[in-house]
């Protein structure tokens, strides 16, 4: 097997780890709120948080993991990056261990403290690993590294919503024992087979060493004090039309993730299922524009903003079919399917252009886009409770008689109408194509032949 193959899958190892403790922390909450939290079914280490409690847990989650992300771009150019990984991950080793016994301790403010500490670790993977990632994979495989990471961060979310799952697997004690054997088995292997970049790795060889060196470039250093082309980064028109892919992908998921409360009486089944099947045509489409790209000479430029537009365009269309048979519950979890299969297909787009515009410099390209989507999510999510307050007590939806599904459809109108017009900015905003700033403060590693097992 290929190193760098090893190499990604350590890095969607990392990246689904992560995503699946978010996500079963999601139940967990899920399950505090309906069932209050003397009935909840938690165990010792929080069964005497109250719902308030619970709420400011994850408000605390959402803004420490956003913060985090957006300053990771900047810290992975400053520090080794396989050390960063190594280090945030042993930190959640210790974390989990001692979880449960400062908790008992000291309480919510203990427990409150360890998992901001634990999510802030978390948030600092994902920009270190595109740092490494742009590092160890030759553009024509950029579609298929993309997608599998974007699977990594997302699928665990899927699969384990509250929507599909009415009470947690396992308890929050277990979690955190989960989380520690199991990541402390990935230290091992990436202490193994991670290395920084190609030079650095004991166990790649000759073949694979020489096709690298012919596809991969000069790189950016890694040091402190790293020195970044803001002003060329700020100034690209393309970067705001990947911010505003990113604000609708964000609105994608919010929307798909709220399907048991649009439409409680319809059965998830199917779309439960269809899911699993989900990165395997992602896959496959990532195949597919890698051979585009590199065997037939289709312009970079227009094959991501195709990609873009099948993932923005076609996700609005089915939420807005949606609206016009949610009558049919036979229909809904079909639309639902295609809403979530295109979103995810934005991988192609915006998320492997920040890749081809700067590989030295897509962590921070990255890190910069992601911030507003994650922003827009609070007031996606208000606009979302006032719809559902204006149901639940508003007068006006009493005298004509809207039923509650019809009430709820501005969700879906809302959503369709931010794809359709967010996907304009990523098409109208510049070209996809490598800029002059990517050669900035790099090195030609292939000069030197320096081996290292950290």
């Amino acid at each position: 097997m290929k190193i760098r193959v090893l190499q990604i899958i350590c890095y969607v190892t990392l990246l689904f780890m992560d995503s699946a403790f978010i996500a079963v922390l999601d139940l967990h909450f899920a399950q505090m709120k309906t069932q209050g939290a003397l009935k909840a079914d938690f165990n010792r280490i929080s069964r005497s948080f109250t719902t308030r409690q619970s709420r400011l847990l994850k408000l605390a989650m959402f803004f420490v993991f956003t913060i985090g992300r957006l300053l990771s771009g900047y810290v992975s150019l400053i520090v080794n990056n396989k050390h960063l990984l190594l280090i945030t991950v042993t930190l959640e080793v210790v974390i989990s261990v001692f979880a449960k016994t400062v908790t008992v301790y000291m309480g919510f403010y203990g427990f409150f403290t360890f998992l901001s500490i634990l999510v802030l670790c978390q948030a600092l993977h994902y920009s270190p690993i595109i740092n490494m990632t742009a590092k160890w994979i030759p553009p024509h495989e950029y579609s298929r590294a993309i997608a599998a990471i974007n699977v990594g961060s997302s699928w665990p979310g899927t699969l384990l919503s509250p929507n599909l799952w009415s009470e947690p697997l396992i308890s929050i004690d277990n979690v955190f024992k989960a989380i520690a054997i199991v990541k402390s088995l990935w230290i091992v292997l990436f202490l193994l087979v991670g290395s920084q970049e190609p030079r650095l790795s004991w166990l790649i060889r000759k073949r694979e060493m020489a096709v690298l060196s012919k596809a991969i470039g000069p790189t950016k250093k890694i040091r402190c004090g790293a020195c970044v082309p803001w002003k060329g980064i700020f100034r690209m028109p393309i970067l705001y039309g990947m911010i505003t892919s990113n604000i609708a992908y964000r609105f994608i998921n919010n929307t798909t993730g709220q399907f048991h409360y649009l439409f409680p009486n319809v059965d998830q089944t199917g779309c439960s299922i269809a899911m699993i099947f989900q990165p395997f045509a992602l896959f496959a489409c990532a195949w597919f524009t890698d051979v585009l790209i590199f065997k037939f000479s289709c312009p970079r430029n227009d094959v991501r903003k195709v990609w873009n537009s099948i993932s923005m365009w076609g996700a609005a269309a089915s939420l807005a079919w949606i609206c016009f048979f949610y009558k049919e519950p036979n229909l809904i979890p079909i639309f639902f399917t295609l809403a979530r299969y295109s979103g995810e297909m934005v991988s192609l787009g915006y998320s492997a252009a920040a890749m081809e515009i700067s590989p030295n410099y897509a962590s921070i390209i990255g890190a910069i886009i992601s911030f507003p989507g994650w922003m827009s999510i609070i007031l996606k999510t208000s606009l979302d409770d006032r719809t559902k307050s204006f149901l639940e007590h508003g007068h006006a939806a009493k005298a004509h008689n809207i039923s509650t599904v019809e009430g709820k459809l501005p969700i879906l109108y809302r959503t369709a109408s931010v794809l359709f017009v967010m996907n304009y900015g990523f098409l109208m905003c510049g070209k996809v194509e490598l800029r002059d700033f990517d050669s900035y403060d790099t090195v030609d590693w292939r000069k030197t032949s320096e081996v290292s097992y950290l």
